[in-house]
């Protein structure tokens, strides 16, 4: 009966320490700096610092896990994947800057169009005709037609 009760308790310590190490594994540098980095080790870093922090607070009870979050280390950790993750979205060049502005302008002018679209589709097409009711057949006493 006891080991029913602390089965459970080293599976969930298990996974999370296992997911604190993926993390680990996962990020490019092992402490937090501030050198000059690629998009690629700043996507890792901030997903590592992620999985990491997700470690230390997934298989807890709420009121543990929002304990845990308000301590200032977890806010710090969660502030650098967050800021990682922004660096590894941020276009480098102009190039860059260019083609993602076109790309949201072609993204936004498809919409308007498709909505422009079915709004005057809409309003173009006549309403369906109601469905005529077919004759029902009269019901037959005791299976005898006449």
């Amino acid at each position: 009966m006891a080991s029913m009760k602390i089965v459970p308790l080293l599976r969930r310590e298990v996974a999370r320490q296992l997911l604190t190490e993926i993390g680990r594994g996962i990020s490019f540098d092992p402490v937090p700096t501030r050198m000059k980095r690629s998009r690629r080790q700043h996507l890792r870093n901030g997903v590592g610092s992620l999985v990491s922090t997700s470690g230390n607070v997934v298989f807890r009870s709420a009121p543990a896990t929002f304990l845990y979050l308000s301590r200032a280390k977890a806010r710090r950790e969660l502030g650098y994947a967050l800021g990682e993750l922004v660096h590894a979205g941020r276009p480098e060049t102009a190039r860059q800057r260019a083609a993602l502005v076109a790309a949201a302008t072609g993204v936004a002018v498809g919409v308007a169009v498709a909505v422009r679209a079915r709004r005057n589709g809409a309003a173009d097409e006549p309403p369906p005709d109601p469905i005529a009711r077919a004759a029902s057949p009269e019901p037959v006493a005791a299976g005898i037609a006449e």
